[in-house]
């Protein structure tokens, strides 16, 4: 028999007893701080009105397809975008694969470097891939960095995510236009999909063509305009769309067709045309003011283009452009907004067609939203700050405010002011399941024997939790990962403050006494063979972690390793944690899967626990954390 738990909790509340199962640590948690044409169409057609999939029946496929080609003649300007159907993957221009980095970092041992990102991250929705094939595409929304040789990073996939009528990302939900030709008309759809699992949430019917759109661009203020088709789809205006409500209004006429839009941060709309020039476009008038040619060919002679999108960062007014020019091929641009000149960036090493182009906030933005003091620095700053540091780096972001904290005295001194104030503690208490009273969480059993009963059950036992609730019928999808940690012998004072890598080759501090404290990883840690029982660290792990130390502090080349540890992290599926009251089994309250940061959320996991507990609303709005989100649907 597993023995799963060794730490059992009683607290005395309001009269009460409850009962929490954690591990042999306390880490208490928080706060998520997660086309081809042939397609296109049979997303769609199983959604027509009855009254065409009658005709349809009633009709022969090659009747189907002239009506289909009639709609087409009857809409030319729905149909002059352009998309990579599966027999036309091989148009798409063959590029070197790889990554480029900056840190010219010369490894002890060949494992990999550090991480690099180069510029700055833009999302988007990828409806051409040169990999893809009919059966294989994969639509969906991703990121890219801004760079020479850049490759995407799917975010979420679904394959109804292939907008030729535009859409936004707004409040966490991509709104989503899909258009075609079906049984001699056209149908038009609005999609709406959850940003934090990408799933459909529904598919509205459009009347007609007026929410179809060749480009949008996001103001400030989180308005939507766009370049939009009119009612019947034979013209262009200028309109704000509603997505929520399905909805859109007109502020006058358009002349060009745009492939590209952005909103400066003087509240300012610039779009590229389809006849390869940049326009500044008058928000309240809809009138355009030719800037100056980008430079760059973008519709054959038929006036036919693929799709495409851009998006100003109003940070500093850069003008992104992800690019197709009538050879098909996909470049990051910059576009001047005083020329109009298109600067090459670099190219997309699968030829990648984004629409529906988005500027995420950046970590610090995000920061800056919950009211913590960070900003983004240069590499001059850098150095300022720590000298010590590589001269590959060349910035980061900067928290005055951050800090580090010793885990096993911060625990030492939870465990003495619970003492104090009444609650006890079984060490040694290993759990065997949870028992239900009248379909009510109300008992503990141990390995022993031993029952424990209560009001209210918490399990926050890391991983072990899963096995825990699978007693009562109740399974959290997440999974284990190991983490480790080293030590370094004591060096001479560098600095103070805490360091750490954007994709957590390393993090750590230099303690009081002089040694240096780094997590790391070697990205064999998915893989490790071990029991939960056992904490075996790797020396592999050892040596990437040194690897990336070295290139970021080069006086820690020659350190010796005295010392390393390990741990099992509960890493949930979705990367969010769990803190939930379990509607199917009342009286139980699970706070689990906090992938890693348990410890620093701590406080506020336990101050909401507590009032959870005692049937209060919690401090932080903790509904997107519930366990019901892992619920069927189909």
């Amino acid at each position: 028999m597993l023995t799963l738990f060794n730490l059992l909790i009683v607290v005395p509340m309001y009269n009460k007893t409850n009962l929490i199962i954690t591990g042999a640590t306390v880490a208490m948690l928080l706060l998520p701080m997660k086309t081809d044409a042939q397609k296109l169409e049979s997303c769609l057609r199983k959604n027509a009105p009855e009254s065409v999939i009658q005709k349809a029946r009633k009709t022969t496929p090659a009747a189907l397809q002239e009506l289909d080609d009639r709609a087409k003649a009857a809409y030319p300007n729905l149909f002059k975008g352009k998309m990579l159907r599966s027999n036309n993957f091989s148009q798409l221009k063959e590029m070197p694969s790889g990554a480029i980095s900056p840190l010219a970092l010369q490894p002890r041992v060949p494992l990999r470097a550090a991480a690099y990102k180069p510029g700055r991250e833009i999302w988007g929705s990828v409806i051409a891939d040169n990999t893809w094939t009919t059966s294989t595409a994969q639509y969906g929304f991703y990121k890219f960095y801004a760079g020479s040789n850049m490759n995407i990073e799917a975010l979420g996939l679904n394959p109804n995510i292939t907008p030729n009528g535009s859409g936004a990302l707004i409040d966490g939900k991509l709104y989503m236009v899909n258009y075609i030709p079906i049984f001699g008309e056209i149908i038009a759809s609005l999609y709406v999909f959850d940003a934090n699992t990408w799933e459909q949430e529904k598919e509205i019917s459009l009347n007609d063509c007026s929410l179809i759109a060749t480009e949008t661009a996001t103001a400030e203020d989180g308005t939507v305009y766009g370049v939009f088709m009119d009612a019947d789809g034979s013209s262009y205006e200028l309109g704000i769309a509603d997505y929520p409500n399905g909805t859109r209004s007109t502020i006058g006429k358009i002349n060009h067709m745009y492939a590209a839009l952005g909103i400066t941060k003087e509240n300012e709309m610039y779009g590229v045309a389809t006849d390869g020039n940049l326009y500044k476009i008058n928000m309240t008038t809809a009138e355009e003011t030719l800037v100056g040619p980008t430079g760059i060919t973008i519709s054959d002679p038929d006036d036919s283009y693929f799709f495409q999108s851009g998006e100003i960062d109003r940070k500093d007014n850069t003008f992104y452009w992800v690019g197709v020019d009538n050879m098909s091929d996909a470049k990051l641009y910059t576009v001047n907004l005083t020329t109009g000149a298109a600067e090459v960036v670099g190219e997309f090493t699968n030829n990648n067609i984004f629409v529906i182009l988005t500027l995420p906030q950046t970590l610090a933005d995000n920061a800056k939203s919950v009211g913590l003091d960070v900003r983004m620095i240069d590499k001059k700053e850098v150095k300022e700050i720590c000298p010590y540091l590589s001269d590959d780096v060349i910035g980061a972001s900067w928290c005055p405010t951050d800090g580090h904290a010793n885990p096993m005295l911060t625990t030492l001194a939870y465990y003495k002011r619970s003492v104090e104030m009444g609650v006890r503690y079984f060490t040694g208490a290993a759990v065997k399941s949870l028992k239900k009273i009248k379909g009510k969480a109300r008992k503990v059993i141990l390995t022993t024997g031993e029952e424990f009963e209560a009001e209210t059950i918490i399990v926050a036992a890391g991983y072990e939790s899963r096995y825990i609730t699978r007693s009562v019928g109740i399974d959290i999808p997440m999974t284990r990962y190991f983490e480790e940690a080293l030590v370094t012998e004591m060096q001479p004072h560098m600095f103070d403050i805490m360091l750490g890598t954007a994709d957590a080759d390393f993090y750590g501090h230099q303690a009081q006494h002089g040694s240096f404290v780094f997590g790391s990883e070697s990205g064999l840690e998915e893989a490790t063979d071990m029991s939960l029982k056992e904490l075996r660290t790797n020396s592999l792990t050892v040596s990437a972690g040194c690897r990336a130390i070295m290139g970021y502090i080069p006086l820690l080349a020659d350190a010796k390793i005295v010392r390393t540890w390990g741990g099992w992290l509960d890493d949930c599926y979705d990367g969010v944690p769990v803190i939930s009251k379990i509607d199917e089994v009342p009286g139980l309250i699970v706070a689990c899967g906090f992938t890693g940061h348990g410890f620093g959320t701590a406080p506020a996991v336990g101050l909401m626990l507590s009032q959870m507990v005692n049937g209060e609303e919690t401090v932080v709005d903790i509904s997107a954390l519930k366990y019901d989100r892992f619920k069927s649907t189909r």
